[in-house]
C-alpha cells in the first residue's frame, strides 16, 4: 500500500508540474491552410499576445504632454528621416531612453538602460529566455486597419533582431553575439509598417519605406551623430569598457573618409588612401588606430546594434585599448573611427567627455 501511495503522489507531482509547464509555454497559433479565405487569414493575423500592462511599451499612444509629465523634459530632441522626432534621455546610461513621436503622439520607445522596466523583457537577459517565453515565428502577420501585412524575418535576425507580437504593438528585441539581450524597441503597429526594418509584403503586393525629406537631410545626419554616439556609450559601459572622448581631430579624420566612401561608391576607379596615411594628412601620428564604415539603414538604432555584431566594426566600437573616438555621417553612410590617446604624437586628443 505504501508503494502505491509514493507512485500517486508522484503521478499527481508529475501531472501538476506538466500542466504548469503547459501553460506557460508560448506556441504560435496554428496557420490556415493555403485555400483559406482572406477573413480567415486576418482572424489569424489578429491573434497575439497581450498588451503588456507595465513598463515603457505602454507609452506606446500616449501624448507629448504624458510624456513631459512623467520623464520631464528630454535632453535632446532630433528630426527623423520618416515625419517623427526623437526625444533622448541620456542622462544616465541605466535609464538611456529614445522616444519617437509623431503628432504629438508616441510612436516608438527604444530602451538599453537597465533600470528600466521593459516588460515582458528583461535587459540583460539571454536569447533562451526570449524564446523560452515569447512566441518567435521567421514571419510575424499584423492585421492593421483591414490589411494583412508579413514581416519575414532572416536567420541572422532570428538570433540579433527578433520580433514578438502584441495586440497593437510590436517588440524588437537586440540581441548580441553573447547572446544578451542589449536593447528592446516597442513599435505601433503603424510606425513599423512605414519603416520596414524587416522585408515587408502586404496582401496586395510590397511596400517602398518612404524617401528621407531632402530639406531634413542635414538636420537628420546630425541627430544620427549624436545618437549613435549615445548608444555606444550605453554598451561601452555595460561590457565595463572605458567612456569614449570625443576628438575633433578623429571627426574630421572620419569626416574626410566618409566623403572619400561615398565619392568611391559612386565611382569604383576612385583612388582611396589608407588609413595611416589619412590620419597623417591632417596630423595624426599613430599605429594604434581603426575605422568601420557602415550604412545607416534607417536610424541609428539599427545601425549601431548591427556594428555591435560585426567583428570587424567590434574592433572599433568596443576595443578596451582605444580610448577615443570620433563619427561623421553623410547622405546614408556614417564612418566611425577610434585611436589610443598615448600614441597620438602631434596632435593631442580633446579631454572632453562626449556626453
Amino acid at each position: 500500500m505504501k508503494a502505491l501511495f509514493r507512485i500517486l503522489v508522484i503521478t499527481t507531482i508529475l501531472t501538476f508540474v506538466f500542466y504548469k509547464y503547459s501553460q506557460n509555454s508560448s506556441a504560435p497559433p496554428p496557420k490556415p491552410d493555403e485555400d483559406a479565405t482572406y477573413a480567415e487569414w486576418q482572424e489569424y493575423a489578429s491573434e497575439a499576445l497581450p498588451r503588456p500592462k507595465k513598463g515603457v511599451s505602454t507609452l506606446i499612444g500616449k501624448s507629448s504632454v504624458d510624456i513631459l509629465t512623467q520623464y520631464g523634459e528630454p535632453k535632446r530632441t532630433e528630426a527623423s528621416a520618416y515625419g517623427y522626432e526623437w526625444w533622448t534621455y541620456n542622462d544616465d546610461a541605466t535609464t538611456f531612453t529614445m522616444i519617437a513621436l509623431e503628432q504629438d503622439i508616441v510612436k516608438q520607445v527604444y530602451i538599453a538602460g537597465r533600470s528600466v522596466k521593459t516588460d515582458p523583457f528583461t535587459l540583460g537577459s539571454t536569447l533562451d529566455d526570449v524564446y523560452r517565453t515569447s512566441i518567435i515565428e521567421p514571419e510575424v502577420m499584423l492585421n492593421y486597419e483591414e490589411q494583412l501585412y508579413t514581416l519575414a524575418l532572416t536567420d541572422y535576425d532570428l538570433k540579433h533582431r527578433l520580433l514578438v507580437k502584441f495586440d497593437d504593438i510590436v517588440a524588437q528585441v537586440f540581441v548580441d553575439a553573447q547572446q544578451e539581450v542589449t536593447a528592446i524597441r516597442f513599435f505601433d503597429y503603424a510606425t513599423i509598417i512605414k519603416l520596414q526594418p524587416y522585408e515587408l509584403a502586404y496582401y496586395e503586393g510590397a511596400l517602398q519605406r518612404p524617401i528621407m525629406d531632402a530639406e531634413l537631410q542635414s538636420e537628420v545626419i546630425k541627430g544620427v551623430e549624436a545618437q549613435a554616439a549615445d548608444l555606444l556609450a550605453v554598451q561601452r559601459y555595460y561590457k565595463l569598457l572605458p567612456v569614449y572622448r570625443k576628438n575633433e581631430l578623429l571627426k574630421q579624420l572620419a569626416q574626410t573618409t566618409v566623403q572619400d566612401y561615398v565619392k568611391q561608391r559612386e565611382n569604383e576607379n576612385e583612388a582611396r588612401l589608407s588609413l595611416q596615411e589619412r590620419a597623417q594628412a591632417i596630423g595624426i601620428l599613430t599605429p594604434h588606430i581603426a575605422e568601420a564604415t557602415e550604412e545607416i539603414s534607417f536610424d541609428a538604432i539599427e545601425m549601431m546594434h548591427r556594428m555591435f555584431n560585426e567583428d570587424e566594426s567590434k574592433e572599433v566600437l568596443l576595443n578596451k585599448e582605444y580610448t577615443h573616438y570620433g563619427i561623421a555621417c553623410l547622405t546614408d553612410v556614417c564612418t566611425h573611427i577610434a585611436a589610443k590617446r598615448e600614441q597620438v604624437k602631434q596632435a593631442p586628443m580633446n579631454e572632453q567627455s562626449e556626453r
